[in-house]
């Protein structure tokens, strides 16, 4: 996992699933939350590699994207596309994708 951006994973999270062992109903649904247990929660995903929905346990995602600082060896730059800033301003965030209005 810590290779510096080597192998970061990316995708684009389209829900969550979190396991609350003490909630009495059988379906909640809430607008946000802060997590009490990351071991519990998880990321539902779509990634260029896959037509499968992913299921990923978020504290792997999130420790992932933490160690971005470097697009990889392998990889061009011209096909990212790279704050002016660098990679600092990506590394532990998520980048918010909206439809762009017609």
């Amino acid at each position: 996992m810590e290779r510096n951006g080597e192998a970061a994973y990316w995708c684009l999270v389209i829900g969550y699933v979190y396991f609350d062992d003490e909630l009495n109903e059988d379906v909640h649904q809430k607008e946000s939350f802060s997590p009490e247990d990351l071991d519990q929660f998880y990321v539902l995903t779509l990634h260029g590699k896959s037509r499968q929905i992913g299921v990923w346990e978020y504290k792997n995602l999130h420790n992932s994207n933490a160690q971005l600082y470097e697009i990889g060896a392998n990889r061009s730059r011209e096909d990212y596309v790279i704050p002016p800033t660098g990679l600092d301003e990506l590394r532990g965030k998520a980048v918010i994708v909206k439809k762009k209005a017609t």
